[in-house]
Order: C-alpha cells, then structure tokens, then sequence
C-alpha cells in the first residue's frame, strides 16, 4: 500500500511538472506588444490597406489628367509616299511617272470652350479622389477593429488559462493532502482516486485552454501579417484601464459619426460626384470651339526631271496653318440625352445608398450602446458574484478539509467561483470592446 501512496504522489507530482512547463512554454518572454502596437503593426503591413492605397494614387493620377487638360495637344508627323505612274509633281503639275514624297509637319490643337465639360470632369475626379480616400479609412476601421477584437480574444485566453493554473494548483494540494491523510489511514484509497481524476480533468482543461490560446494568437498574428507568432506576446492591462471608458449617448455619438465616419463620407463624395457628372453630360449640348494651327513642308523626287536640292524644297514648300473649328450638335441619337437621365439615376442611388448608411450606423451605435450600458451593470453583478463566491469557497475549502464536505461538494463550490470569475472578465473585456467601438464611431483616428 505504501509503495502505491509514492506511485500515486509520483504521477501527481509528474502531471504539475508536465502542466507548468506547458503553460510556460505557452507564455514567452519575449516582447510584449499593446493594443496601438498591434493596430498600428496591422495598418502598416496589411495587403487590404496596401491595395486601397494604390487606388487612392490611381485616382490621383486621373485627378492630375484632368487638371491638365485645358493644355494644347502638339504632336509632329512624318511621311514617305510613293506614286506610281500618274503622279503630282513639286511644281503641282501632273506627269506620267513616279513620284516620292516626304512630308513633315507639326501640329497643334486647343480647346478653347467645351460646354465646361473639362472644369466637371477635373471635380468628379477630385471627388473619386475623396472617395477613395474614405473607402481607404474605412478598410482601415474594420481592420482595427478585427484587430482589437482577436487582441481581447487572446487576453480572455490568457485570464482564463490562469483561472485553470489555479485550479489546478487547488485541486494538486488537495490531491497531496489526502495522499497524506491515506498515508495515516485517516481516508480510503477511493478518495485519493477521485481527487487525483479531479486533478487530471482540471489539467485537461487548462491544456485545452493553452491550445485555445495557440489558436487565438495565430488567428491575431495572420490579421497583423506577422510573419512568425512563436514568441508573440501582449500586455495584460490593468482591470482599472479597462473600466475607464465610459461612452456618451447614442445621439451624441451619431451626430459626431455623421461628420467622420467614413462610409457616410464617401456616399456624400460620391453624391457631389453625381452632380457634377450630371452637369457634364448637359455640356455636350452646347457648341465647340477649338483653335488649331500647325506648320509643315513637302521634299518631291520625280523621276526623269531634274529636282530640286532637298534644302530649298524644304525652305520653298514650308507653309503654315491656322483655324477655328466650332462644333454644333444637331443630334446623336439620343445619347446625350439618356447620359443624363443614367446620372441623375447614379445620383439617386447615391442618395439612397446614403440613407442607407445613415440609416446602418444610426443601429449600429444604438445597438453597440445599448449592450455596452448591459455588460457595465453586469460587472456590477458578476464583481458581487465572485466575491460571494470567494467567500464561499474558503469556507467550503475549511469545511472539505475537516472533513465535513464531500468532494462533491467541494468541486460544486469551486466550479461556481471559476465560473463568476470567467463571467465577469468576459463582460469586462465585452464592455471594452463596446466602448473602443463607439469611441471609433464617434471620432475615427486620424490614419
């Protein structure tokens, strides 16, 4: 029986070393990163943030086509003709032979009224611009909000894993110390069994919680496009900082929301970009004025005659050129007129879209909000759970060491106490959670 009472002592003491170099190998040392490293780590190195820069600069090189179109068009041409047979001469003159031609000319065109269609077409780009730009910071937001989201999931894994090192740590004293009372013969050997199966439970557990834990930093790893997550770490904020956040009520945060959130900031971009599309299309209505002008001059080689030196043909045949060219649309089938019946629709969905966002951030506040104000009186409750639960247990840990408990009873009272712990920090890390997103809502960062 005595060799037994060591073999059991060994495995419980083997089963505590196992499990502590788990959850230490679970923990690294190395350096711990905060929630701004995170986000900021996330925003600098994300794909979905690189490709929504790259549109941004994309309609900033169309913004910059459109600024410089009122410059003239120049272009120089060249050519090298040959005629055979019947052909025309340097003298201008017909003759039955064969004739080369070169030509060089420069040439020059300048807009000088469109219908204003280029000044509507430089304020949609500057529009596109914007629109962009927001739909930038709004690919930005929902990263850092998945971010902050697998930050809290993997603080909750950390908290949770200790409650389960604690239990653990309870259930291998009490697994000791009825070894101990066996050993006296205070107990029987079905005690230490039962107690020892409480034990193994307890470290299936918190190995459970140390693989959740793997998981979770993997999950937050891949949103930061890390490229290794072995020795990733983050910091444990106070309890305090996290009760700090207190937020503002609905209409407030909406209003603030209206003039910063970014989807609402791009629908309004993209409903002035409706309007100016509108006026543009109306520009093809009116007339067309462009000045043109250009200079050029002709080398002939005829064949049979005696031509002239390639200098002087060039010098005697230069000749320059200048007109007005006005436009005036009669009709085109309609198109002008369907262009702008399909921009003022653009411009109603835009609008529509609007009320929509609107409509969608105005739900999401006020849902946010009501839940936030919720898991706040829950801490209230679960913070007075635990401390009843505390309480509880210690007399329950009393009463099972004198002997006046069953193990029943002590497991009932120590699953209770976990169970108001775990509640009350996973309504602790909710209400942060809640409040960063409405302090996002309310006044987005400047990024």
């Amino acid at each position: 029986m005595f060799l037994n009472i060591l073999k059991s002592k060994g495995v419980v003491i083997s089963m505590i070393i196992s499990f502590c170099w788990l959850s230490s190998s679970a923990i690294p040392t190395a350096h711990k990163w905060t929630l701004e490293e995170c986000v900021d780590y996330a925003l600098q190195h994300s794909p979905e943030v690189r490709i929504q820069e790259l549109s941004v600069k994309s309609k900033n090189v169309d913004l910059n086509t459109e600024r410089n179109s009122w410059l003239p068009q120049i272009s120089a041409s060249t050519s090298q003709q040959y005629t055979f047979g019947r052909s025309l001469t340097y003298e201008n003159t017909y003759t039955d032979t064969n004739t080369g031609q070169t030509s060089i000319s420069l040439t020059g065109k300048m807009n000088l009224f469109d219908g204003f269609c280029s000044r509507y077409k430089r304020r949609m780009a500057k529009d596109l611009v914007l629109v962009e730009e927001h739909n930038l910071a709004d690919t930005k937001m929902t990263l850092i909000m998945n971010v902050v989201e697998a930050y809290l999931q993997v603080l909750m894994d950390m908290q949770l894993l200790e409650i389960s090192k604690r239990q653990v740590a309870i259930d291998s004293l009490q697994t000791l110390r009825l070894q101990g009372l066996l050993k006296h013969g205070k107990i029987s050997y079905v005690d230490v069994v039962q107690q020892r199966a409480t034990l193994q439970n307890s470290i299936a557990d918190a190995t459970e919680k140390v693989n959740q834990l793997s998981t979770d930093k993997l999950s937050l790893c891949q949103l930061m496009d890390l490229e290794t997550y072995d020795d990733f770490s983050i910091v444990k904020p106070k309890e305090e900082a996290l009760l700090l956040m207190m937020p503002d009520n609905v209409e407030s945060i909406f209003a603030d929301a209206l003039n910063n959130y970014p989807t609402i900031q791009s629908q309004k971009a993209s409903i002035s970009s409706s309007e100016d599309k509108i006026k543009m299309c109306r520009s093809a209505l009116y007339p067309q004025l462009a000045l043109i002008g250009g200079i050029g001059t002709n080398y002939y080689r005829t064949n049979g005659l005696d031509n002239r030196p390639f200098g002087n043909q060039l010098k005697n045949n230069f000749c320059q050129e200048i007109q007005l060219q006005l436009t005036i649309p009669l009709f085109n089938r309609f198109e002008t007129r369907n262009s702008i019946r399909q921009a003022h629709i653009e411009k109603d969905r835009n609008e529509v879209l609007l009320k929509k966002a609107e409509d969608d951030i105005y739900h999401k506040i006020a849902q946010i909000h009501a839940r936030a104000m919720t898991t706040y009186a829950k801490i209230t409750s679960y913070t007075a759970a635990v401390n009843s639960n505390q309480e509880s247990f210690k007399l329950m840990t009393k009463k099972y060491e004198c002997g006046k408990a069953t193990l029943f009873e002590f497991d009932d009272s120590k699953v209770k106490l976990l169970e108001a712990e775990s509640n009350r920090l996973q309504a602790l890390l909710d209400y942060y959670y809640q409040c960063y997103l409405l302090k996002l809502y309310k006044n987005p960062r400047e990024i």
